[in-house]
């Protein structure tokens, strides 16, 4: 019985916190302005990238950047074509996801040969 009380419990913390991460950036936004917001953006999006690198370096025991090339090829031809083309953003994501996909499937070959 305490078991699943347990188990109940952590699913229940687990969605709040899903919740509380959702929320965030409007509770930041209007409490601290858009520097704030950015400043989390940042924080989240490194704290991401190291979560990827532990997953492949720590429990995987491989030393795979792989995933920080498609990271820094996304932002730039982000940054570079959201430049010369003005798309909102919800058409902008799924457009440079492709280009990364259409990267990485270019790239295959070559990474076969080695």
């Amino acid at each position: 019985m305490l078991n699943r009380f347990t188990q109940i419990n952590r699913a229940t913390y687990l969605w709040l916190g899903v919740v509380a991460l959702i929320l965030l950036p409007w509770v930041v936004g209007a409490s601290g302005g858009n520097y704030w917001v950015r400043v989390l953006d940042f924080a989240l999006l490194y704290i991401v990238l190291a979560l990827g690198l532990n997953v492949v370096v720590g429990f995987a025991g491989l030393l795979d950047l792989g995933y920080i090339a498609f990271y820094a090829l996304g932002a730039y031809s982000y940054a570079l074509l959201a430049s010369l083309i003005y798309l909102r953003i919800l058409k902008r994501l799924p457009l440079f996801s492709q280009q990364a996909c259409i990267f990485h499937h270019g790239s295959l070959p070559f990474s076969r040969s080695l």
